[in-house]
């Protein structure tokens, strides 16, 4: 078809969606992984059809101004097929035209709208948001009551696979917004929107939901009023209404991990509830409160599983936080399994002990059975997702490690850190555009976003945009001390090496240091022996990213030292 390419701002390649805004490839509602060298060439491919692009022509386009060969299109061109699911053999939608170069067989339609290229999803991917319930109770519950069942509604539903559900993270800025039903369905991509209340009185508790579709018309609405013993099976009774309000078919797994019969100790449960509160509030003195109150909760009812797995993924998260005890990823993991003995479909529980055994046990054939387990039980779980990522890296399955990095943010898309960590994907991959945008995304959402900032002065810096690459690491600095060693890196980047030096000898005075924050900046001031000194001593603290330590960019030049590769080996990776 021939409409002027000007005015294309999105395509339809026979069932592929592709939208030049975002740089979104999908199909049927899917994203697919196409890192920017891929989408870059299937572009050009897209914009010449019918007609065939030489190899020199894809040079050109693709990768101006650097040196590449015939033999890096074909690559690249078998990295395109293969995320799109194409065979040389039967080409749906490249082939190779012996003797000129490539050209695209599927049939192209440009598109001046966005929303025409993009098909209506099949039941498969039917797109769901529940957002926060209103606490209509009597005296002052803080909401902790109503954001427990939020929080629980969402996860009984993630566990059908016919459904996306929209991650908790996402919804929580529309608790108190002036925005209309369909402009939020229209910011979160989704075909239907939850909204309701929860009234609790004493030991009775109501909970009043409807379904709205995006265009506003109403689809659904109960009640259901029960004993406050009984709230498992009211949230079940919940999940199960809606999947029959949208006509969506459950497996009997899914039927089952939907049902829920167990009976809650009242006190126990009320505990769980303002531990969960006070960890969410992402403050030192939260997590303090909150694992408290977690611990009390065990103490109170020891065969509710649910206190168990929350202190799980606490425990994971102090793990993450360099210096931290040794002990918070054990702890974690013996958390995590003493909520599977109890009941071993709690998928947050199955997430818990995949990061501990990724992060601190490096037991990575283990850890990736756990992802699998959680993913299986909730497909729309985004944390898991975006850790798995991390796992197919290791691997070496690259193009896997973007797509689990897509779906964490197609499920948990105001989520900022999930769009960074895409971003971080691309600079490791040296994509520094496509790492910069990412950074920008999540920065729109979270402009003082400590990961964000540094992981766009990386990137930045990597391009040699000094200045601005320094701004930003002093935005990440000042944001979180925890993200300040980008600053030095910056500085080394920039040539003020003293400066660095300085910064390096400050952060070497901190109890503990962080051995991998060193690592980088003295790789960046050449200071090869420092940097393996700190690999050394991050590898004997067991510094939960030291697996990915052949994956940075930034350790590159130490690839080739005898003492990298035995850190390496001594790690065992796959």
């Amino acid at each position: 078809m021939s409409m002027p390419q000007r005015e294309a701002t999105a395509y339809r390649v026979g069932d592929l969606s592709i939208d030049l805004g975002t740089r979104q490839v999908s199909r049927a509602g899917q994203l697919l992984p196409l890192p920017r060298l891929s989408y870059d060439l299937l572009i050009a491919l897209v914009r010449r059809a019918p007609n065939v692009l030489t190899s020199d022509e894809l040079m050109a386009t693709v990768w101006a101004g650097r040196v590449v060969n015939e033999e890096t299109v074909a690559k690249r061109i078998e990295l395109v097929r293969e995320a799109l699911g194409d065979d040389s053999r039967a080409s749906r939608y490249i082939a190779l035209v012996r003797g000129h170069g490539y050209r695209l067989t599927a049939e192209v339609e440009p598109l001046r709208s966005v929303a025409q290229a993009v098909s209506a999803p099949p039941r498969a991917q039917l797109a769901l948001a529940v957002l926060p319930l209103d606490d209509l109770s009597p005296g002052a519950s803080e909401g902790y009551f109503a954001a427990g069942l939020h929080d629980a509604l969402i996860t009984d539903l993630s566990k059908a696979r016919a459904l996306r559900v929209i991650s908790r993270t996402s919804t929580l800025p529309y608790q108190k917004t002036l925005l209309s039903l369909p402009a939020i369905a229209t910011e979160l991509g989704v075909d239907l929107i939850i909204e309701g209340s929860v009234l609790r009185a004493g030991d009775r508790v109501r909970i009043t939901v409807q379904l709205v579709a995006a265009n506003d018309a109403h689809v659904w609405a109960e009640s259901y009023d029960g004993d406050l013993r009984d709230v498992l099976r009211l949230q079940s009774e919940v999940a199960r209404a809606v999947t029959r309000a949208v006509k969506v078919s459950l497996t009997p797994d899914e039927s089952t991990r939907m049902t829920t019969l167990r009976q809650v100790n009242t006190d126990g449960y009320e505990l769980y509830l303002k531990g969960r509160d006070f960890l969410d509030r992402m403050t030192p003195e939260g997590f303090e409160t909150g694992l408290a109150l977690l611990h009390r909760a065990t103490q109170v009812d020891p065969s509710d599983p649910l206190p168990y797995s929350r202190l799980a993924l606490a425990y994971n998260f102090i793990g993450h936080t360099p210096g931290s005890s040794k002990s918070s990823f054990p702890r974690g993991a013996a958390a995590a399994l003493q909520a599977l003995g109890l009941d071993d479909g709690i998928a947050e529980a199955h997430l818990a002990l995949a990061e501990a055994r990724l992060y601190f046990h490096w037991d990575w054939r283990a850890a990736e059975e756990s992802f699998r387990q959680a993913l299986e039980i909730n497909p729309s779980l985004a944390a898991a997702h975006a850790h798995f990522a991390w796992l197919h890296l290791i691997n070496g399955r690259v193009e896997r490690a973007f797509t689990e990095s897509q779906l964490a943010v197609a499920f948990d898309p105001r989520q900022p850190l999930w769009i960074c960590w895409h971003g971080w994907l691309h600079l490791w991959r040296e994509e520094f555009e496509a790492a910069i945008r990412d950074q920008r995304a999540a920065l729109e959402i979270d402009p003082n976003h400590p990961v964000a900032n540094f992981v766009l002065g990386q990137a930045l810096s990597a391009l040699g945009r000094h200045e601005e690459a320094l701004a930003a690491a002093g935005k990440a600095a000042a944001a979180s001390p925890r993200w300040s060693w980008g600053l030095g890196q910056a500085l080394a980047f920039a040539g003020r090496h003293d400066e660095a030096r300085s910064f390096a000898a400050k952060l070497s005075s901190n109890n503990p240091p962080d051995p991998w924050a060193l690592a980088e900046v003295y790789t960046a001031l050449g200071d090869s022996n420092a940097a393996l000194g700190w690999l050394e001593a991050g590898y004997e603290s067991r510094r939960d990213w030291m697996p990915w330590m052949q994956a940075n960019y930034f350790f590159r030049p130490l690839f080739a030292e005898a003492r990298f590769r035995e850190v390496v080996r001594r790690l065992d990776l796959p």
